[in-house]
C-alpha cells in the first residue's frame, strides 16, 4: 500500500469519499542528511510522481516547499550550495520567500506555477522559513513529508506545527524528521 492511499484512507475513513472533490495536500522536506538517496535527487521528478499519485486518490498537490543541497545534510556548512523549490505561492508571497537570498526562477511542475531559489545553504534555508510561514497559515487535508526539518527553528517548523494543532494527517519519509513530528503530537500515517 502506498504512503498516499494510506494518507487517503487517514483523511476520509477509506478512501477520499466523492470524486469530484479534491484533497489539498501540502509537500515539504528535503533532499535528506545521509548519503542514501531515497529517490528525491529530483525535486520536479518527486513533485511529478507525488502528484501522479494523489491524483489517482482525488488528491493534488496544493504547495510544495522542498530544499534541495548538493551534498548530505548532516554535513552540509552555510556555504553549501543548494535549491529552494516552492510551489502554491501567490506572486506577492513568492517575493516575499525569494527576499534577497538567492537567484530565483520562474518553475511550473505538475501544472503547479511556483519558484526555485539557487544560493548558498544558508540563504536559501532562510526562504525555506519564509516559505514555510507563508504555508502554516492554511489549511491541508494532508501533509507529505520527505525528509523535512520539523525541529524548533527548523525550515518545516511552522508547517509541522499547524498539522499538529489541526490534526493534519502526516505521511513520510526520514526517521529523524518523523521521530520529530511524533514527539511533537503530530497525527502519523502509515504501516
Amino acid at each position: 500500500m502506498s504512503i498516499l492511499r494510506t494518507m487517503s484512507s487517514a483523511v476520509s475513513g477509506g478512501g477520499f469519499p466523492q470524486a469530484d472533490v479534491q484533497r489539498d495536500v501540502l509537500v515539504i522536506g528535503s533532499s535528506g542528511g545521509g548519503s542514501a538517496n531515497l529517490g528525491h535527487s529530483d525535486p520536479a521528478d518527486l513533485i511529478r510522481s507525488l502528484a501522479e499519485q494523489l491524483r489517482r486518490v482525488g488528491g493534488r498537490v496544493a504547495c510544495v516547499q522542498i530544499v534541495c543541497c548538493e551534498e548530505p545534510l548532516d554535513s552540509a556548512t552555510p556555504c553549501s550550495r543548494a535549491v529552494l523549490w516552492a510551489l502554491g505561492l501567490s506572486e506577492k508571497e513568492e517575493a516575499y520567500v525569494v527576499g534577497s537570498g538567492g537567484v530565483a526562477e520562474d518553475v511550473v511542475v505538475a501544472g503547479e506555477r511556483g519558484v526555485r531559489v539557487q544560493g548558498t545553504l544558508g540563504a536559501v534555508n532562510e526562504s525555506a522559513r519564509r516559505c514555510d510561514q507563508r504555508f502554516a497559515g492554511r489549511e491541508f487535508d494532508g501533509v507529505v513529508s520527505v525528509s523535512c526539518d520539523a525541529r524548533k527553528g527548523g525550515v518545516n517548523h511552522y508547517s509541522i506545527e499547524n498539522a499538529l494543532v489541526r490534526r493534519t494527517p502526516v505521511v513520510g519519509t526520514g526517521g529523524s524528521s518523523m521521530a520529530c513530528a511524533a514527539e511533537r503530537g503530530c497525527r502519523l500515517v502509515g504501516e
